[in-house]
């Protein structure tokens, strides 16, 4: 998955340095990003995933079929190939549609032409090495590959081009993915909230004052918890009260 993410994401040269690294930074992008917006990791963001990864296979095998490849260097081949047509995507406040591509599950026929294409010219590239670097794997690894493929251009055909969904309707697409997500957590922690019920609700108000773990805020809330049915607490309430619930299972208190 991080091979897929990280290709698509302009970072071929971390990709090309191994798993272990490339692991480490798809790890550290994810938590970031898990840190800013949980509602990111929805079901939009796993199906582009699926998407990707359609992308990065094809890519794989297609490259495997051409005259001109001669064994060796595929994986760095791909993941160029997929980092130079984002960049290129991208610079062109254009995206690629992956909501069609998961819907099909497979890629079109002019997409691939344009892998082929794409994948022929970055072959050329990479293994242009510098004087002082004879081998291509190890120059993959480096910023100034990335460089230097970034610097090359090529024209897209205009049937391509027309695949592509404009950045405004992809962020449209991402954004209601969003609130999608954050309606359905909020829902979530309402039923779980609500099951517990008044009862255990007092329960952990009182461990809770009685080894004091309780914020004022946290007994505000908590006062609207004890009190259902007569008061329903808001979703992001709920949420409160079951991360509120997670910290003092950690404090001891156990919810039979």
């Amino acid at each position: 998955m991080y091979k897929y993410e990280n290709a698509g994401e302009n970072c071929p040269h971390t990709v090309s340095r191994g798993a272990q690294k490339n692991f480490a930074a798809f790890a550290s992008d994810i938590g970031k990003k898990w840190d800013r917006d949980e509602a990111h990791f929805n079901e939009l963001y796993f199906k582009h995933v699926v998407a990707r990864t359609i992308v990065f296979r094809t890519t794989e095998k297609m490259i495997m079929k051409q005259s001109w490849y001669g064994g060796g260097y595929r994986a760095n081949i791909v993941v160029y190939t997929i980092a130079w047509l984002a960049e290129k995507v991208s610079l062109m406040k254009m995206a690629v549609d992956f909501l069609k591509i998961w819907e099909k599950q497979t890629i079109s026929d002019t997409f691939y032409k344009t892998l082929e294409d794409v994948s022929y010219q970055i072959q050329q590239i990479i293994t242009d090495t510098p004087a002082s670097i004879s081998n291509v794997t190890e120059w993959c690894k480096k910023d100034g590959c990335w460089l230097k493929v970034k610097a090359f251009d090529m024209d897209l055909s205009k049937v391509f081009l027309a695949e592509l969904i404009g950045i405004d309707e992809r962020d449209a697409v991402e954004k209601d993915a969003k609130k999608v997500q954050k309606v359905d957590d909020g829902i979530t922690c309402q039923k779980m909230v609500l099951e517990i019920g008044p009862e255990k609700w007092k329960e952990i108000s009182k461990f809770g004052v009685l080894n004091k773990h309780l914020s004022e805020k946290d007994m505000g809330i908590l006062q609207v918890a004890v009190k259902i049915p007569y008061r329903i607490p808001s979703e992001s309430q709920c949420k409160y009260l079951m991360k509120l619930l997670i910290r003092l299972k950690e404090e001891g208190f156990q919810l039979n």
